[in-house]
């Protein structure tokens, strides 16, 4: 009886959770930039870096041909020219950020990888937390940033 017990508390321990998600289609579009943190003038232009610890909000519902009612989306994020060694955090806006990073980079080292984001409601539907190494003679670390989308979910 023991073993059944032990058995059956291990089972249920381990069993892994598993929710049903709503069913959502991949939609590509021509890879396009969304944002790039080093051009002043938008629509690309957010102009100014991104500093450590900072929170920063993106649209990308409605631009690139991403559909309005996007769910999530297909992107490269790069960190250019990172002052110091670090990571970035994509995210819905409004929402917790995570515990992980969707790109870790080197200082000095530009550096990019690919990542399907959830969105949020809000109309800047996507939050960007960069956390660098430093301060530095109390002066947060920065880098630049491109978000390059390839597609979109529905």
């Amino acid at each position: 009886m023991s073993r059944l017990i032990v058995a059956l508390f291990t089972s249920l321990m381990f069993t892994p959770a598993v929710f049903a998600a709503p069913p959502v289609t991949f939609y590509p579009v021509t890879p396009c930039r969304i944002v790039d943190t080093r051009l002043i003038l938008e629509p690309l232009g957010k102009g100014s870096p991104l500093v450590s610890g900072v929170l920063r909000d993106f649209q990308v519902r409605g631009a690139c041909g991403v559909s309005a009612t996007a769910v999530a989306a297909a992107v490269n994020v790069t960190a250019v020219n990172p002052e110091d060694k670090g990571h970035l955090v994509l995210f819905p806006s409004g929402t917790e950020a995570p515990t992980t990073s969707n790109l870790n980079f080197a200082a000095g080292v530009t550096t990019g990888n690919f990542g399907i984001v959830q969105l949020s409601d809000a109309a800047a539907d996507l939050s960007v937390f960069p956390k660098l190494a430093g301060p530095v003679f109390g002066k947060p670390r920065r880098t630049h940033m491109t978000l390059d989308v390839i597609g979109y979910f529905e």
